[in-house]
């Protein structure tokens, strides 16, 4: 009798499918149709896919890499992390070789924008970089009172067109006690945005240095009120007494000494006569942005006191 579990090669019934012996008229993934085409059992007569040299083609030609696009968003405005850390700054200005030779090679007394670097006062470290943008023939011909000034605080890795703080100071008609330069600050946010960080006002004072610092909310925090009769400053000499010079700025509220600037006559005096190196110590000075008027007090003390106009 036939059975399904052993069929009798001799009698195989058609009708009754069997794995093992399969039915050619069914298709069957085991047992390919010559029929059909079948990437494993290519069919003699189609023609032959050569597969490794397809994956030669194709590692023959090598992968270009696109260029990195650039986060505009990237360079955050952080100096106030960068700041308020510090204990004291180092102010240098740097020796612009465009004067010296206008001055000492063709004889002619031009005076281009200074530049500043910002170190730590401990590890030397740069901080900031405080760029002037004023312009060319105001700076020439206007006196340092009247000129508008515009500063440009940049810290580290930052491009220019992406500064930290702003210093300006507008264009003034300034008599004695009329029209008094006023400094103002600025926070540049996202989109080039100013906000305000505070003011330094600069009152009228025969022999004397006068400046308030004004925090965001034109609330009066620190002053100055130096005597401009110091040795060092009436006969500037990078040896002896005569190379530094001392301000001492105090809290509006306890009168208290909270700040210390001083005023150091380096050696390249001698070849250009009006530069001038700056150390701070905010000693008592917490608040970042008061820090920060510290730093734009200093630049402004220099432009307008010790960088000579002839």
């Amino acid at each position: 009798m036939p059975n399904a579990n052993y069929p009798n090669p001799n009698f195989p019934n058609a009708n009754m499918p069997n794995p093992n012996y399969p039915n050619p008229n069914m298709p069957n993934p085991n047992y390919p149709n010559p029929n059909m085409p079948n990437a494993n059992f290519p069919n003699a007569n189609m023609p032959m896919y050569n597969s490794a040299l397809h994956n030669t083609q194709i590692h023959a030609v090598p992968h270009i890499m696109p260029p990195p696009q650039q986060n505009m968003n990237a360079f955050t405005n952080n100096w106030k992390n960068i700041i308020n850390p510090l204990k004291g700054c180092k102010i240098k200005q740097m020796f612009d070789d465009r004067e010296f030779l206008a001055s000492f090679v063709m004889g002619i007394n031009v005076d281009f924008n200074n530049r500043y670097m910002i170190l730590d006062d401990e590890t030397d470290l740069l901080n900031f970089t405080a760029i002037e943008q004023s312009k060319f023939c105001s700076r020439n011909c206007l006196s340092k009172q009247c000129n508008p000034i515009s500063f440009k605080l940049i810290s580290p890795g930052k491009p220019l067109t992406k500064p930290d703080v702003l210093v300006e100071k507008d264009c003034s008609c300034t008599i004695c006690c009329l029209d008094r330069p006023t400094i103002k600050l600025y926070d540049v946010v996202n989109n080039n945005e100013k906000k305000l960080i505070g003011t330094i006002k600069n009152p009228f004072g025969c022999c004397f240095y006068n400046f308030k610092l004004l925090d965001s909310s034109n609330n009066n925090v620190i002053y100055m009120h130096e005597s401009c009769c110091q040795l060092s400053l009436l006969c500037p000499c990078p040896c002896g007494p005569c190379k530094t010079s001392n301000f001492f700025l105090h809290d509006t509220k306890n009168r208290k000494e909270v700040a210390h600037i001083q005023k150091k006559v380096p050696f390249i005096r001698f070849v250009k006569e009006d530069i001038d190196n700056y150390n701070i110590r905010f000693e008592k000075v917490i608040n970042p942005e008061w820090k920060m008027m510290l730093l734009a007090l200093v630049l402004y003390l220099d432009y307008m006191y010790y960088d000579i106009h002839k």
